[in-house]
């Protein structure tokens, strides 16, 4: 995914790609690339942010994980340690491997998650809705109400992300609406559309009649319906997305691409150029 980042984000940030192409990503911003140009709606939002569940403000993560590594000494010597030992790569020894769970969860059994400490909301934390204790991690306090005890929680902070079971925000859908409706065509880069936010994307693209693209290795969900007879414009491609990019930069830079070399994974559509630009 790296190297396919660094082969597009510099597309969106030249004047290579017309300006009337809009682009919906669900991220491309990496650390070392320059920033992006607009518009560019990152539909389940960036881990490079953190957002906060009282005021809704964003925060830059990497300072938050400095605070966290600083806060959890122990926590942090673990991670290192198990990444000097290769224990989240995939061909380490079930003894040694860690397991990561799809949505990226690691589950550690018996770790001491309540020992864990993180700092609150700037923002809330200047207002004097949170507090901290001396190192400056997050205190809850109680206080006594008239149904009881309550737990202040403001402050809480979360990657800026759409995690399962949580809904687009409005403002994010509505942008992502829009680019549907302005463009010409769709192409979806190196994903299986197992999430319905994005699917349903592509999905009006299609009853729209405009044209779909796909570059992905394996299955992708809904496909075979944009791919039904007289459904407009239409290009499929079963490549390393970053192989096949790779291609339409050399071509974007005024080097030659030979297609030949990939024959029998051009499907309902003759080369790359089948959906225009």
């Amino acid at each position: 995914m790296d190297s396919l980042h660094h082969l597009v984000h510099p597309r969106f940030t030249s004047s290579t790609i017309n300006p009337s192409c809009r682009t919906i990503f669900d991220s491309l911003s990496e650390p070392g690339l320059p920033p992006l140009a607009p518009p560019i709606v990152e539909i389940h939002g960036t881990l490079r942010h953190i957002a906060c569940l009282t005021c809704s403000s964003l925060h830059p993560r990497d300072q938050f994980q400095h605070t966290l590594e600083y806060l959890n000494p122990a926590w942090t010597e673990f991670l290192h340690n198990a990444q000097n030992k290769g224990a989240f790569n995939l061909n380490a020894t079930r003894e040694e491997r860690i397991r990561t769970n799809p949505d990226g969860d690691v589950d550690l059994p018996g770790a001491p998650y309540t020992k864990f400490r993180y700092p609150p909301c700037p923002k809330c934390l200047s207002k004097g809705d949170a507090e901290v204790d001396k190192d400056g991690a997050h205190v809850f306090h109680f206080s006594r109400g008239d149904d009881g005890t309550k737990k202040n929680t403001k402050g809480i902070l979360k990657p800026s992300v759409v995690f399962f079971g949580e809904g687009v925000q409005p403002d994010t859908k509505i942008a992502a609406d829009q680019l549907i409706e302005d463009s010409e065509r769709i192409l979806v880069i190196g994903s299986s559309l197992a999430t319905y936010s994005a699917l349903k994307l592509v999905r009006e693209v299609a009853r729209r009649g405009k044209g779909v693209g796909i570059i992905n290795i394996g299955g992708v969900r809904g496909e075979a319906e944009f791919f039904e007879a007289d459904s407009g414009l239409r290009l499929r491609l079963e490549l390393p997305a970053a192989d096949v990019l790779g291609d339409v930069v050399e071509r974007l830079e005024g080097r030659s691409i030979d297609w030949a070399a990939h024959p029998g994974n051009l499907q309902f559509g003759e080369s790359i150029s089948g959906l225009g630009g």
